[in-house]
């Protein structure tokens, strides 16, 4: 459920129009609340609009966190030696657990 209000506001639609929805009962308000199946059903791509809209939001907030990633270790020739160093590490501690297994 989502408030009237912040429906409205988040979909982009008209208040008269939503009003006017209400009151040809395609949308049925509860306690000045509406669900968000109804709004999914009644305002289709508004509704597509204002998730993209709000997938966008989110990324572009936790795009903040990334902002002093170090493009240098992006490198993929980097990246591939990184790769192999720590294969290369987990083999050694493998070879290490099998030979106190094989020592038990």
């Amino acid at each position: 459920m989502l408030s009237a209000n912040k429906a409205i506001k988040l979909l982009g639609i008209p208040r008269k129009q939503f009003a006017q929805d209400i009151k040809e009962g395609k949308i049925n308000q509860y306690d000045g609340c509406v669900l968000l199946e109804e709004l999914k059903e009644v305002y289709p791509d508004s509704f597509d609009e204002c998730r993209t809209k709000t997938l966008y939001e989110i990324i572009k907030n936790n795009a903040v966190n990334y902002r002093d990633v170090d493009a240098d270790n992006l490198d993929p020739k980097k990246l591939l030696r990184q790769i192999k160093r720590l294969e290369a590490q987990v083999e050694q501690l493998q070879n290490e657990l099998d030979l106190v297994n094989n020592n038990k």
